[in-house]
């Protein structure tokens, strides 16, 4: 039986666990982002300690247009979240698969 060629062969392991970091580390960038995204609206209040010193139709508006801003952008922190933790479980994938390559 011939040897496989090497373009015949696959990734090389060292390639696998190259792809697996790369993967890692941008999981924890998207956790990153995710972490600032939730901490962003805990500075934005609509009312001041308390009482509120806005009222009338321009304070509604801007009350439901922070809710709904807020409501965004937890849902863009849990797509980060989601990402990060898809990032990583290829990055296992890709880890299983060195320990199977050839070279």
């Amino acid at each position: 039986m011939s040897p496989i060629p090497p373009e015949d062969q696959g990734p090389s392991r060292a390639s696998l666990l190259n792809r697996a970091e790369a993967k890692e580390r941008l999981a924890g960038r998207f956790d990153g982002w995710a972490t600032q995204l939730e901490s962003f609206f805990a500075r934005v209040s609509t009312t001041a300690k308390g009482t509120e010193v806005w009222t009338g139709p321009a304070a509604e508006r801007f009350t439901g247009t922070v809710k709904d801003r807020r409501a965004e952008t937890d849902a863009l922190a849990e797509n980060c979240r989601t990402t990060a933790a898809n990032l990583r479980r290829s990055a296992g994938k890709l880890r299983e698969d060195a320990k199977q390559a050839l070279h």
